[in-house]
């Protein structure tokens, strides 16, 4: 797996660490999943 570092305001971060906790995933895991599904509807 490739590893990737996106650099995001603390505001942003918080908001995602937020999202993350109530769907009980990792802000990683949000991230890739949502990466995911953007690739799939561009693609």
């Amino acid at each position: 797996m490739t590893s990737i570092t996106i650099q995001i305001p603390d505001d942003i971060a918080r908001g995602l660490e937020g999202l993350a906790n109530s769907e009980n995933k990792s802000v990683e895991q949000l991230a890739a999943d949502q990466l995911t599904n953007l690739v799939s509807r561009l693609g």
